[in-house]
């Protein structure tokens, strides 16, 4: 795991990596919940997958080092939007207070 971000409720956190899943777990106990999203497309899917959560909690933006960003509804698992391709490696993805 590179990196993990906190859902609105604060009961839950998604996972990012090595390996092209992205996970969910419970913070209570660390149990795994729902299927993890395979990321599994020839872009967005290589190492040092980042993650951050929007803040109305429906959508995770990643970065990899396949220089590339995406976004994620959390609740289908479903790409959005992306591969957004870049010069160079995207080493973090983050959304700004209004979910833009």
């Amino acid at each position: 795991i590179r990196s993990v971000a906190f859902l609105v409720d604060g009961k839950h956190v998604v996972s990012g990596g090595e390996g092209r899943k992205i996970r969910c777990w419970r913070v209570e106990d660390g149990e795994e919940v729902g299927t993890p999203m395979d990321a599994g497309i020839p872009l967005c899917s290589q190492l040092g997958k980042t993650v951050d959560v929007s803040p109305d909690g429906t959508r995770i933006a990643t970065s990899s080092k396949d220089k590339t960003t995406c976004i994620w509804s959390l609740s289908t698992g479903q790409r959005l939007l992306g591969p957004l391709e870049h010069d160079d490696w995207v080493v973090a993805a983050k959304f700004s207070p209004d979910g833009r």
